[in-house]
C-alpha cells in the first residue's frame, strides 16, 4: 500500500463505509458511499475513486461530513441563521510565526497550550473569548485541531479539519457533541 498522509488504506476506508453507516442510522442520516470514475490512486487500473459522504439533520441544522480517499476528514455546516462573526483558527506554522513576530493580530486565550499552538483571529475578539470556552479548548487539544473557521456572508458557514480517526465510531460521536456544542455556544 503506498505511505502517505494523504492517501488512505482500503482498510480504512472500508472502516469508514462501515462506521459512518452505524452513524447514520444512529442519528438518522443518510451516508454515501461514492464511487467514480475518476484518476484514482489506490485503483489505477479501473480508475475507481472513493469518496464519503455523511449528512446529519442535528439541533436544526445539516451537519455534512466528507472524506476520500486522498482528502482530509472535513466538517461543514451552513447555518439556518446569520452570526456577524468571521474566525479563523489554525495551527501555528512557520508563516503564523513569522506574521506574529511582524504584528499579525492574534487572539490569546490565556491557556500557554492553545496559545502557543494556534493562530486566532476574528472580528470579535471579546466574543470569541467567551465562545472559546475550557471545554471548547480542552477539545481542541484532545483533537489536535488542524483548522476551524466561521465565515457569515449571506449565511454562516461552519468548517472544522480535525486531526480525528473518522473511522472509528466513538471519535465520531465525540466530534459530532463537540460541533453540537460549539454550534449552540455560535448562537
Amino acid at each position: 500500500s503506498i505511505m502517505s498522509p494523504y492517501i488512505k488504506s482500503s482498510e480504512k476506508m472500508d472502516l469508514i463505509v462501515k462506521n459512518w453507516q452505524v452513524l447514520a442510522d444512529r442519528y438518522n442520516g443518510k451516508f454515501g458511499n461514492i464511487v467514480s470514475k475518476f484518476s484514482a490512486i489506490l485503483d489505477p487500473v479501473d480508475n475507481l475513486y472513493r469518496r464519503f459522504e455523511l449528512k446529519l439533520a442535528l439541533d436544526g441544522e445539516v451537519f455534512l461530513f466528507t472524506s476520500s480517499e486522498n482528502r482530509y476528514f472535513k466538517f461543514e455546516c451552513e447555518l439556518k441563521y446569520a452570526v456577524d462573526i468571521q474566525l479563523e483558527i489554525n495551527r501555528e506554522d512557520l508563516f503564523e510565526k513569522v506574521s506574529k513576530f511582524l504584528g499579525m493580530q492574534d487572539i490569546e486565550l490565556g491557556n500557554a497550550e492553545i496559545d502557543d499552538k494556534y493562530i486566532i483571529k476574528s472580528n470579535e475578539p471579546d466574543f470569541i473569548q467567551s465562545l472559546l470556552d475550557s471545554k471548547i479548548q480542552e477539545y481542541f487539544l484532545n483533537i489536535s485541531l488542524y483548522s476551524l473557521s466561521v465565515e457569515s456572508n449571506a449565511a454562516t458557514k461552519v468548517m472544522i479539519m480535525p486531526y480525528i480517526h473518522e473511522d472509528d465510531v466513538i471519535e465520531m460521536e465525540n466530534f459530532i457533541d463537540f460541533i453540537r456544542y460549539f454550534i449552540r455556544k455560535l448562537k
